[in-house]
């Protein structure tokens, strides 16, 4: 089993890459947070494969999620998905994304990287 973690504020979005990775490989497992906080708990919490988070969420954002990740739990892959398409923040020394899409993703370059991380 894979445990993916998606994190991001807007919850059409979230629900519907929940429904997508869950449908593509009956060995993922996926679970949500709409913000920073909840995320960084359940990677405290669970065994995480991957991250796919947004960047700009309330509370603890996207960014200062993946700091805690690279020091936490450093080579844990991250996949960035944002509508706001300056990735340099999240591109710091310590921070290492695997992807970087942009919003509206294209789900067949989204998949492709997932399954690239997992497999």
């Amino acid at each position: 089993m894979k445990n993916i973690l998606l994190a991001d504020d807007e919850p059409v979005f979230l629900s519907c890459l929940e429904d997508l990775l869950s449908s593509l490989d009956s060995a993922f497992k996926v679970y949500t947070a709409e913000n920073g906080e909840q995320a960084l708990h359940i990677l405290k919490s669970l065994p995480i494969d991957l991250l796919i988070t947004d960047l700009q969420m309330p509370g603890m954002d996207g960014q200062e999620l993946l700091l805690h990740a690279a020091e936490d739990f450093s080579g844990l892959p991250v996949i960035i998905v944002s509508a706001h398409t300056d990735f340099g923040e999240a591109k710091r020394p310590g921070v290492k994304s695997s992807f970087c899409f942009d919003k509206p993703v294209n789900v067949h370059e989204l998949v492709a990287a997932v399954c690239s991380l997992l497999h």
